[in-house]
């Protein structure tokens, strides 16, 4: 989680994602804060990553990734 919180692009950032998928891991509420990235990109692979987890809040965060993803695709769609 060090690594994430000094990870600065948007690249970095999927980059440590990534390697949270293969590894040992702190809880999905660490990643909370990334919901909101202004990256798109970002947010999709945290949604991927956060399927390695398990428990309330991991399934919270993904249902709030994937609700900010829908009316994200409703104001394009105007």
């Amino acid at each position: 989680m060090t690594r994430l919180r000094a990870a600065t692009t948007a690249d970095e950032i999927i980059d440590v994602l990534g390697e949270l998928g293969r590894g040992r891991r702190g809880g999905a509420e660490e990643l909370a804060y990334l919901a909101d990235h202004p990256d798109p990109d970002v947010r999709d692979t945290l949604e991927g990553i956060l399927r390695a987890y398990r428990g309330r809040e991991a399934r919270r965060l993904r249902e709030r990734l994937q609700l900010s993803a829908s009316s994200g695709s409703d104001q394009n769609s105007c």
